[in-house]
């Protein structure tokens, strides 16, 4: 009996000797060890290695602590678990839920950013965003009585202006939740109107032989609703950038790329249905002349609709603040 208690001290003895302490070095090197002793200049350990102990010290000038009954997980912290590309919504700061888009076209003709259309989104949950977006153009075509010389009695001139606004609201819902790749469907609502007007002023000239002068009489063209557009010299048509007002709803598919945490780029295609109404057109001519009449003409509003595939030409580049 006492020579089993004998041989079982002598094998724990080892395992009761190294109750694990710590030093650390000034270099970050951290011995596991059991500290034996300590003095003013060093402290004295044991360290067992390939199953052996073996007796040494560390001098106090090259560390920087030394504790007792310490684990090295104890004073080591875990490596963080590497941040996905997309933050789950309820560790997003309300200002990280919100997005801008523009387009983006590299190859265009028209230069490489669009500013004519502005989306904004915003995350209302992991795998669901609102969207808005804002539509706006306009059009100015002028030529002043300045672009001609001082001498020319005959100055025409033209004005026009189209104005373009709508707004597409809409829901997006994410296929993959914090993807790099970034897949979604979702619908949208649109509201688009369009306003046109014109001015032209032009004149037409009597000779009198008495004088050997010519008389200029102004002649004015006011459209309310479109642009006119010359088709020879005795034929117009008023159907140029016509006014109207459209409502819609389109099924949305696209997908978006993060290539930065805080930087995408995507592209997007549906199945859209629109309702447009285009605006009645009021032309009214004034003749300066004395023997011409005025004229006032009208063509009536209609309504289209239309349902087909769309998708944008220019990709979609977004920026998540």
């Amino acid at each position: 009996m006492i020579r089993k208690v004998f041989v079982s001290l002598f094998v724990l003895f080892p395992t009761l000797l190294m109750s694990q302490d710590l030093v650390i070095k000034k270099d970050g090197e951290i011995i596991s060890c059991k500290i034996t002793s300590v003095d003013s200049s060093n402290v004295y350990i044991d360290v067992k290695k390939d199953g052996k102990v073996f007796s040494t010290y560390a001098s106090k000038k090259n560390i920087d602590a030394f504790m007792y009954n310490t684990k090295i997980s104890d004073v080591v912290p875990k490596e963080p678990k590497p941040e996905p590309i997309q933050k789950s919504i309820d560790t997003l700061h309300p200002v990280d839920r919100f997005m801008v888009e523009l387009n983006f076209n590299p190859f265009g003709s028209e230069g490489v950013f669009s500013f004519e259309y502005l989306q904004t989104k915003y995350k209302i949950g992991n795998k669901t965003s609102l969207r808005l977006g804002i539509q706006f153009d306009r059009q100015k075509n002028s030529k002043t009585e300045e672009d001609y010389n001082k001498d020319e009695e005959s100055k025409p001139t033209v004005f026009e202006e189209s104005k373009l606004f709508g707004i597409k609201p809409g829901i997006e819902f994410r296929i993959l939740e914090n993807s790099k790749i970034s897949p979604y469907w979702g619908f949208e609502f649109s509201d688009v109107k369009k306003t046109t007007n014109a001015e032209y002023v032009e004149y037409s000239t009597s000779y009198d032989f008495e004088t050997s002068k010519y008389t200029y009489y102004e002649i004015k063209t006011k459209v309310d609703g479109a642009f006119r557009e010359q088709i020879n010299y005795y034929t117009n048509t008023y159907e140029k950038e016509r006014a109207y007002h459209s409502l819609g709803a389109n099924l949305l598919l696209g997908s978006d790329f993060y290539f930065f945490k805080n930087m995408y780029m995507g592209f997007e295609l549906g199945l859209g249905y629109e309702v447009i109404k285009y605006n009645k057109i009021n032309v009214t001519i004034t003749y300066e002349e004395e023997n011409e009449e005025d004229i006032e003409e009208n063509y009536p509003s209609y309504k289209t609709k239309k349902m087909a595939l769309y998708y944008n030409s220019a990709f979609r580049l977004g920026i998540r603040f």
